[in-house]
């Protein structure tokens, strides 16, 4: 099973490869890359509550193993995009930053800009040698993916005025206090067996 795990993550990693194709047919994929990021990104933060929700579940256990993959192709297919909306924008990516527009609270580039720069301590440290050397700290930093999910929902909520990218992460916080308190049960009730 782990030679099969290994060359499922090797492909998903080479997946990321497709997003060069946004450079030949830019109008035909930009918009769609941050389509499956965003896609990828709901799947990924639901993965774990669902999880902890149905533990008896192989496919959520196995699909876990996958999980810090698909976070570099969420920000693979993001920084695709990225890369090209500025180019068709004119803009240069530090320009972007710059940009009074960009800060502004009411314009969708203000959360994109902090779902950027949240994420980008999850990318640095979505490596082995972080977990190691971060050891139980690695995990506290992780929780700013709860913080990014939410940031780009607003960001596309504010490019389509429609409230559907809202829905996955109210699914998500249902889920996620769901399997809080599975867990806090289920840890209570160990602690009584064991001191009974």
């Amino acid at each position: 099973m782990n030679i099969y795990v290994k060359h499922i993550k090797t492909l998903l990693l080479l997946v990321g490869l497709s997003s060069i194709i946004v450079w030949f047919y830019p109008m035909d994929t930009y918009k769609d890359f941050w389509s499956i990021s965003w896609y990828i990104l709901i799947a990924v933060m639901l993965m774990r509550p669902l999880r902890d929700i149905f533990p008896k579940c192989r496919l959520f256990s196995f699909l876990l193993k996958f999980r810090r993959e698909m976070w570099i192709l969420v920000w693979i297919f993001w920084v695709a995009h990225v890369l090209w909306f500025t180019k068709m924008m004119e803009y240069s990516v530090l320009g972007l930053f710059q940009d009074e527009y960009v800060w502004k609270a009411s314009g969708m580039l203000f959360w994109w800009m902090l779902a950027f720069l949240v994420s980008l301590p999850l990318l640095i440290t979505s490596n082995g040698i972080s977990t190691k050397l971060l050891w139980k700290h690695w995990k506290t930093l992780q929780r700013l993916s709860y913080a990014m999910f939410v940031l780009v929902a607003i960001h596309i909520f504010m490019i389509e005025k429609d409230v559907w990218p809202l829905i996955p992460v109210v699914l998500w916080i249902i889920l996620f206090v769901i399997a809080y308190f599975k867990n806090k049960n289920s840890i209570q009730n160990w602690y009584f067996l064991e001191n009974f």
